[in-house]
């Protein structure tokens, strides 16, 4: 008995513990989009640097880990990215969504 509730406890933890970036309602687009490379303050005497996607509709989002042979400013892309549903604090970051690049090529 005392394993049946065991094993129902740890079945119940797993089932309850999914992460953002596996949220299904987190949405993968695939769209052309321009690379640039943004500043912004991160304290009194900060100042810090992210690569940013923009999209033609103007919309821009953080990207998580850009591969280093797309780190060119105002270089053309085409993009597929996943939405992680999270963003970095204005004071840590550039306060734009975080997003997964899943792939990405020259346009």
């Amino acid at each position: 008995m005392k394993y049946i509730l065991l094993a129902f406890t740890a079945l119940t933890l797993y089932s309850c513990s999914k992460s953002v970036a596996d949220d299904p309602n987190l949405t993968i687009n695939e769209e052309d989009a321009t690379i640039q490379w943004w500043r912004y303050s991160c304290g009194t005497s900060c100042e810090a640097a992210a690569w940013v996607i923009e999209l033609e509709n103007g919309t821009a989002f953080e990207a998580d880990a850009l591969p280093p042979n797309f780190q060119q400013d105002d270089a053309e892309v085409i993009v597929k990215f996943k939405k992680t549903g999270k963003k970095s604090s204005l004071e840590q970051g550039t306060g734009l969504e975080q997003v997964r690049i899943l792939n990405i090529r020259p346009k």
